[in-house]
């Protein structure tokens, strides 16, 4: 099976009245690695601790669409990155997937 690299990007964020210590945005952009997809996330600002959960969603040239959720805790400082992998294994429906012919990060959202 042969993948392509391919990223976005998304940014989300996240208010509580009144304050703006409580207002995060964070960004993920993904890519695919090999044996799995990497998502970096970066703390845009705020300075509440947060979780941030998307979806990558992936098309396949010979028609198979997969999915995969992730989540991860956002750096505490603006400007800071982390990192979380996924094995292709994890994902639903890898083998059937001959080449990835497109991928994306979807439904950003900060807890």
């Amino acid at each position: 099976m042969q993948y392509q690299l391919k990223a976005s990007v998304l940014l989300a964020a996240l208010a509580l009245e009144g304050c703006d210590y409580f207002e995060v945005q964070a960004q993920v952009e993904c890519s695919s690695i090999e044996g799995g997809i990497s998502c970096v996330i970066e703390r845009k600002e705020g300075l509440r601790q947060a979780e941030a959960c998307w979806s990558v969603a992936f098309v396949c040239r010979n028609g198979i669409k997969m999915q995969h959720d992730m989540c991860s805790n956002v750096h505490p400082t603006p400007g800071e990155k982390v990192s979380k992998i996924a094995a292709w294994q994890e994902i639903a429906n890898y083998k059937e997937c001959d080449k990835i012919s497109a991928m994306s990060a979807e439904n950003l959202i900060l807890k």
